[in-house]
């Protein structure tokens, strides 16, 4: 952000026509599915018919303006939007796993970059009573050198989950 370099106007625009056509396309044939699975689907294409959009409309806006800064300030933007769509994605899926019997969730703090384990909270812990579920996280070796870095380990995993304890707790 602080020092923007120049972008290729050309391959941009070509690169962001061709994804605007090919997921406005693929938007429309998912378009009006009943299974979650095939809205999610949808949901997709149109965040990305979205994200080229952008891509499209910034490059032209830097072609004639030379604000450079506008690339990144789009990429944080687009994904920021996506990450908003994916959290209520992934509620929605948790919730259909749960209407269906499936009650066992598992994670790890090198999962999704250390983020799983706040996901989980976020769509698991913090909208259905602790009983509901049955939760599994992991002792990873990458986390630990030592012995004694064992229990403050376990201990903030606990607290990202937002749980007091985990039903299962596993080498990994």
């Amino acid at each position: 952000i602080i020092n923007p370099s120049e972008i290729e106007y050309g391959k941009m625009i070509i690169f962001a026509l061709i994804g605007v056509i090919v997921n406005t396309t693929a938007a429309f044939i998912t378009k009006g599915k009943d299974s979650a699975n095939q809205r999610a689907i949808n949901l997709h294409m149109l965040e990305d018919v979205l994200g080229w959009l952008v891509v499209l409309i910034g490059a032209i806006i830097m072609l004639f303006t030379d604000f450079y800064i506008l690339d990144p300030i789009m990429s944080i933007a687009v994904a920021t939007f996506i990450l908003i769509a994916a959290l209520k994605n992934l509620r929605e899926t948790i919730d259909i796993f749960l209407e269906n019997g499936f009650n066992y969730f598992d994670t790890a703090r090198p999962y999704l970059r250390g983020e799983s384990e706040t996901m989980v909270r976020e769509c698991l812990v913090k909208r259905y009573p602790r009983e509901s579920f049955i939760l599994a996280n992991k002792l990873s070796s990458p986390c630990f050198e030592t012995e004694e870095e064992i229990r403050p380990l376990f201990e903030s995993q606990l607290e990202a989950c937002g749980v007091d304890y985990f039903d299962f707790y596993l080498m990994h």
